[in-house]
């Protein structure tokens, strides 16, 4: 008995592109090599197995090609951040210079400023001066700060009774005259250390009275006497 002819299918109608479908499919088709055109354009078996592969090509470009980062390659690949002192950010909160300890910018100079003289020992003591613009021959030392610190000693037998020179003082008594023995002393004020020589007699209220012959080397240095300061 003869077999049944078999049935032949029908093939399933494609749906229908839409306009991108369509000019992405066109623009596929012109990508797509002319000689296989040229050999193919006569087939349409070949032609139906271009479509099929244009339309999974167009499939393929529609999906979407971005892909979320997995949160362990987003921490893997974090710079890690530069702290910064005390939380902020360098470039708006800089080190800043700090001055050595007990260094001083302050410029001004008071009236009465506490400085330093070295005593006969080699040794500073503190000292209480008076800055006397009007002071036009040299500085002056209290006689008794200067027998106490071994700087000149009246009427003594050691080595600090000899003066090196005398001089004479004008106006530390008032309308008198007076000659007044002269040491070399070693002043500090304001960080300076000054060699000078100074003259030795009795004064009242502060310890030395400081000379143009000093205040004339912190001038140039750009420090100023403030008016009416103590």
């Amino acid at each position: 008995m003869p077999a049944p002819p078999a049935q032949q299918q029908t093939p399933t109608p494609k749906p229908p592109l839409d306009d991108v479908q369509r000019r992405r499919l066109q623009r596929l088709q012109r990508f797509s090599s002319p000689s296989a055109g040229a050999s193919n354009a006569d087939s349409p078996a070949a032609a139906d197995h271009d479509d099929e592969d244009l339309q999974a090509a167009l499939a393929l470009s529609l999906q979407p090609l971005d892909t979320p980062v997995s949160t362990a390659h987003r921490a893997s690949t974090t710079p890690p951040s530069t702290p910064t002192p005390s939380g902020g950010n360098e470039l708006w909160q800089p080190s800043r210079y700090m001055p050595a300890a007990g260094s001083s910018t302050d410029k001004t100079l008071r009236l009465v400023e506490r400085v330093r003289v070295r005593d006969g020992g080699y040794a500073w003591q503190s000292a209480s001066a008076f800055l006397d613009t009007g002071n036009q021959h040299m500085t002056i030392v209290d006689r008794r700060f200067a027998a106490r610190h071994a700087l000149y000693q009246v009427d003594s037998q050691s080595v600090f009774s000899t003066a090196e020179r005398w001089t004479t003082l004008h106006g530390v008594v008032p309308g008198a005259s007076s000659k007044a023995p002269v040491v070399t002393i070693a002043l500090e004020i304001r960080g300076h250390t000054f060699t000078i020589q100074a003259a030795v007699s009795d004064m009242q209220g502060q310890e030395l009275l400081l000379g143009i012959d000093v205040l004339q080397q912190l001038f140039a240095a750009g420090f100023s006497i403030s008016a009416g300061s103590v």
